[in-house]
């Protein structure tokens, strides 16, 4: 009687033992959901701030984008204005310069050989051949206007398209527009050169040893054919020290003509 009512209240402790450990894990699921769920809506509602937060740094990086690309923008734009601001600024200096040469023209030939070194000094020279046959009074063919307008434009425009490389087009419209006519630049004939070499070449290059040799005159500017309106001048060019040589003036040279 004894061992069995033992064994039924072993048996009722067991079962309310079973019940509790029941009940305990149900309690500790019950709190692991709810940690679960409480950690799962932290986690949505993080993201979503992340995710807020990458599109508010997204937005950032594409204004500061355009704010890039509208300051790049600017900047060209004034660099374009500043470029052409300047190239207005060098107009109106040159027009002042070349006003100033023209004030100073002299009025005989015994004045040119100065104005030129006055004036183009570092692009320009004239040879003493050139001077000297300047000078002979039965060459004297052009005005002195002419004969200055003719060095100041090669001087120049004609310069500056040989060593600065503006185009052939702004030297012709320069060119009109200072002495409102052409000026035709062309090379002499070989033929030529070799027909008269005494005429066609003057002292100026140097050899090795400091000597100087002949030099051919292998351009000419021209002006007119008839002996009231005519002009030539003959040159080469010292490329090395940017300069131009006219070793004749104002007359024609004999020239040989094929026939």
């Amino acid at each position: 009687m004894f061992l069995s009512g033992a064994r039924e209240h072993l048996l009722h402790l067991s079962d309310e033992l079973l019940e509790n450990a029941e009940a305990a894990d149900t309690h500790f699921k019950t709190e692991i959901e709810q940690l679960n769920a409480f950690w799962k809506n932290e986690l949505a509602q993080k993201q979503l701030e992340l995710d807020a937060a990458m599109v508010q740094v997204q937005n950032q990086k594409t204004y500061s984008s355009r704010l890039e690309d509208e300051k790049s923008k600017l900047r060209e734009e004034f660099s374009l204005e500043r470029d052409k601001l300047q190239a207005e600024i060098d107009t109106h200096l040159e027009t002042i310069r070349f006003l100033k040469r023209r004030y100073d023209q002299p009025h005989d030939y015994e004045g040119i050989a100065d104005w030129v070194n006055e004036h183009f000094s570092d692009r320009l020279i004239l040879h003493p051949k050139a001077v000297s046959r300047m000078l002979t009074r039965s060459n004297q063919c052009a005005s002195v206007d002419l004969i200055c307008d003719a060095l100041d434009f090669l001087a120049t425009d004609y310069w500056e398209m040989r060593y600065l490389q503006i185009s052939r087009d702004v030297m012709l419209t320069r060119c009109s527009e200072k002495y409102g006519r052409p000026f035709d630049i062309s090379p002499v004939g070989q033929a030529t050169i070799e027909f008269t070499p005494s005429e066609y070449r003057i002292k100026y290059f140097r050899n090795a040893q400091g000597k100087e040799l002949d030099s051919v005159l292998n351009y000419h500017l021209r002006v007119g054919n008839d002996s009231g309106n005519l002009l030539r001048v003959y040159f080469l060019h010292d490329d090395e020290q940017k300069l131009i040589v006219v070793g004749s003036l104002p007359d024609h040279l004999r020239s040989m003509k094929i026939q």
